[in-house]
């Protein structure tokens, strides 16, 4: 393992995280209580989005608002119980010292892996997005 690895194990993309209700808020981090998928690996950081099962509420919202979303549509190897939709304009990062700090802290537990139907999905609609920087879109072309 080298040093810029997870001292706990490797992070993929197509990973899947719930973050804990005691992980910190705010801008551009993790929402708590909430599953991540994460969705590119780089030297020192990872990058995240976020899921939610409030799927009428945030489906309706965000074709509303013209976001973009996408529903996972296969949970055989996750702990995703409900309908669980990803939203694709919130690219967050984490340092990767972070994360094996909150891990640490059982602030964040591993929860199986998206496949890779969804996974592509995902980044189509991170690079589809009016609202993710094109510093972050360069990272998925």
């Amino acid at each position: 393992m080298s040093e810029n690895d997870s001292k706990f194990f490797d992070v993929d993309e197509k990973d899947i995280f719930k973050f804990t209700k005691e992980f910190p808020t705010g801008s551009g981090e993790g929402i708590p209580n909430h599953f991540h998928i994460c969705v590119k690996v780089e030297d020192s950081y990872y990058l995240f989005n976020c899921c939610t099962s409030q799927s009428g509420k945030v489906k309706d919202r965000m074709e509303f608002l013209g976001w973009q979303y996408v529903e996972i549509t296969n949970c055989k190897k996750t702990l995703l119980t409900e309908r669980t939709f990803v939203d694709c304009d919130d690219v967050f990062k984490i340092t990767k010292e972070e994360f094996d700090k909150y891990m640490e802290e059982d602030k964040i537990t591993p929860a199986g892996l998206i496949n890779n139907v969804d996974y592509q999905n995902i980044v189509k609609g991170i690079l589809a997005s009016d609202r993710v920087e094109e510093e972050t879109k360069k990272f998925f072309r």
